[in-house]
């Protein structure tokens, strides 16, 4: 329940954690995953029952990776030339490559060769495009591909209303686009007013999040959604039964709302009944669910409030 290093990790350029599993790029653009395996989401050739403690290599044919995403039980790289590669649990099509096989490899996804950065949802994928437009593919009933349909998809399908975007990022059957000049767009299921637009309407087709203009980055997780603002200030909104939201309460809230106390926030994540942010002296906040000691606090009580997370002190980004 406080932060404890990770073995043989150095030269790292990027993290992703998934639900049970967490993936590494290098300085070199290699890349790495530990943990479960049961569906080959490791991408190294093998599926185990046990978790791999051990970092396992993906096997990519020499290609190098800008970046990898960390789904259910399902993983996906963006590799230099434009392309993505899945590997792990296939039951609805979430590898994108037109089959509902299970890989314990990485497999291409069909149609996607100008790929420049994925997130990954429970059973959807979804990749921003270096035309800055959005693509989905994989559990499509929760409306989470974002074409105006819930029909489930194995390979990609273009969102609807989404252009400009600069980057995508996953909850579990919603999705959000940070928009150039810092609005949002999201689409998908909305029980608990994830999607920002003031309602608990899900959408299949992207809509406006309501009063966000000058998001710098956003970040999504099951049932919440929060922005970091080019004022380093912190919106979120949705479901709050954990106190995830920050807000001092467990009421849930479909406008987005600001988290009190946080003004200096310089990267921002959400865990699924958590959030934390990196703060401008590089040191970390959290909030929410504390049952497997998440906040880093030292203890397992839950928070609705921004607590420190014990012994951070030069912390950059936070997955």
């Amino acid at each position: 329940n406080t932060p404890v290093a990770v073995s043989g990790l150095s030269d790292i350029a990027k993290l992703t954690a998934g639900g049970g599993s967490t993936c590494a790029v290098f300085t070199d653009s290699t890349s790495s995953c530990w943990g479960y395996n049961g569906y080959g989401q490791l991408g190294d050739g093998s599926v185990a029952a046990t978790p791999t403690t051990g970092l396992a290599p993906i096997s990519l044919n020499t290609r190098t990776v800008s970046q990898v995403g960390a789904g259910s039980n399902y993983s996906c790289s963006v590799l230099s030339d434009g392309t993505i590669g899945c590997w792990g649990y296939n039951n609805y099509g979430q590898l994108g490559n037109g089959t509902t096989t299970s890989r314990n490899l990485p497999t291409k996804v069909v149609g996607i060769t100008n790929g420049q950065q994925v997130s990954l949802g429970n059973n959807t994928a979804c990749a921003l495009l270096t035309d800055n437009t959005v693509k989905c593919w994989g559990y499509g009933t929760n409306s989470a591909l974002g074409n105006g349909t819930t029909t489930t998809s194995n390979t990609p399908v273009a969102v609807t209303g989404v252009t400009n975007a600069t980057q995508v990022v996953a909850g579990q059957d919603h999705f959000c686009a940070l928009i150039s000049g810092g609005t949002v767009k999201c689409w998908g299921y909305n029980a608990w007013g994830q999607l920002g637009d003031n309602s608990q309407t899900s959408r299949s087709t992207a809509v406006a999040v309501s009063g966000i203009t000058t998001a710098t980055k956003i970040t999504a997780a099951h049932g919440h959604t929060c922005a970091r603002l080019s004022d380093s200030t912190i919106k979120c909104w949705g479901l709050n039964n954990y106190g995830q939201l920050g807000l001092g309460t467990v009421s849930d809230a479909a406008p987005p709302t600001d988290v009190p106390g946080i003004d200096d926030a310089i990267d921002i994540s959400l865990g699924a009944r958590h959030t934390c942010v990196v703060l401008s002296d590089h040191t970390a906040k959290c909030w929410g669910d504390n049952t497997f000691g998440q906040l880093g606090t030292g203890n397992r009580t839950n928070s609705s409030s921004p607590v420190a997370v014990s012994g951070l002190e030069n912390a950059l980004r936070i997955s």
